[in-house]
């Protein structure tokens, strides 16, 4: 029982340390990655935000409107935080600055959710191009979804071609010329060739897909460095800068996000998923948000080691059924959500060592506590004969 509670007690340590000790340090943040603009308000023209690793990018203005991470720009239905007003206006490239996510290392597949609005009324005359994201910017490897015309579209700077789809654009997502002014969900799944024809372009709407493309040339460039979040666009028809809100973005590269509330790993048009890069609904209810240091050790824990057996696919699989409503009411409840979060520590802790330490170690250290514990036992009972 004393053997117990001292594991139990060096779980807990390990676990609670995690709050005060980051692992590494980087210029780039790791993948997953996930944002609700949960910090400070912020305008452009300054510093970079102190807002989980985003960084300011350019400082150009539409009519003196620059780039904010608002609670005004905040999707009310979700993760909570604040969200980042991008300003456009009239004419031809005429828009507030930027934001960026920089990798700490190169992404050769990526999945990327994010939720935008469109100030309600805003026009166009005619639509030409918005570009919501850019992928590398200025290189050959540069991508970028987009409005395009009446089309959904992926541009690809390699080979300049655009990777469309007829009459799904903004016309169909909006129900006509104008922004209806709700928040709509948006995912593209991006994938590097390796012999200039198997690249892979893909992209979500409302959880409908909107193209799909195997035979993309990206360059074979070996994947992508970072992302900028708020573009250029050309012939908006306001007469005044009018607003594009972003918020509750995140990208994987384990597969398909999915929605708010999804859980991921589900299923996406003809792509499936064993549940890699989808968030961890109880954790992430006790702790607060996905980007605490449990809840990225948690997640990190599924995506390693049980997504890589049969066994804890089916848990997980379990899992996201089960956990959802769990994951409500422990919102709603913050006795119940500390009490979580104390049960969690210790397992947390576990989790740590399992990813950290060499298995062989981690066994071989298990061999001689349990062979001490059984050799104190023996020694106990043979003294008190």
């Amino acid at each position: 029982m004393k053997s117990l509670t001292r594991t139990v007690f060096l779980l807990n340590l390990i676990g609670c340390l995690l709050i005060f000790f980051p692992e590494t340090s980087f210029a780039g943040v790791n993948i997953p990655w996930s944002t609700t603009y949960n910090c400070g308000e912020w305008s452009q023209g300054g510093e970079s935000p102190s807002c989980d690793g985003l960084r300011g990018y350019g400082n150009w203005t539409c009519s003196g409107n620059r780039e904010h991470i608002t609670s005004a720009a905040n999707n009310p239905n979700g993760g909570g935080g604040k969200g980042q007003r991008h300003w456009e206006g009239d004419g031809t490239n005429r828009n507030s600055g930027s934001l960026a996510i920089e990798f700490n290392s190169l992404q050769p597949e990526l999945w990327v959710r994010w939720y935008m609005r469109y100030e309600k009324g805003f026009k166009w005359s005619p639509l030409i191009y918005d570009k919501w994201l850019y992928f590398n910017p200025g290189e050959a490897r540069a991508v970028v979804p987009e409005w395009h015309g009446e089309n959904t579209n992926i541009w690809v700077n390699t080979s300049g071609n655009h990777r469309s789809s007829a009459a799904n654009g903004w016309f169909a997502v909006m129900n006509g010329p104008t922004s209806d002014g709700r928040w709509h969900y948006y995912e593209i799944h991006l994938k590097m060739d390796t012999n200039g024809k198997n690249g892979v372009a893909e992209m979500w709407i409302d959880g409908n897909i909107k193209l799909s493309y195997g035979n993309v040339n990206f360059g074979t460039a070996g994947g992508w460095t970072y992302i900028v979040i708020g573009e250029n666009q050309r012939s908006p028809n306001n007469g005044r800068c009018m607003f594009v809100d972003f918020d509750d973005i995140k990208i994987s590269n384990q597969g398909y996000i999915g929605p708010l509330g999804s859980g991921g790993g589900g299923k996406a048009a003809e792509n499936t998923d064993d549940g890699g890069g989808g968030g961890c609904f109880i954790a992430t209810a006790a702790f607060g948000s996905e980007l605490e240091k449990h809840v990225q050790i948690l997640t990190e824990f599924r995506d390693k080691i049980l997504l890589t057996n049969s066994g804890g696919k089916k848990f997980v699989q379990y899992y996201y059924r089960v956990s959802p409503p769990i994951a409500a009411y422990l919102k709603q409840h913050e006795g119940t959500r500390s009490l979580v979060r104390f049960i969690l520590i210790p397992v947390t802790g576990a989790a740590y060592l399992l990813l950290r330490i060499n298995p062989a170690f981690l066994l071989a250290a298990l061999i001689l506590a349990i062979s001490t514990l059984i050799y104190t036992r023996h020694s106990s009972k043979h003294s008190h004969r």
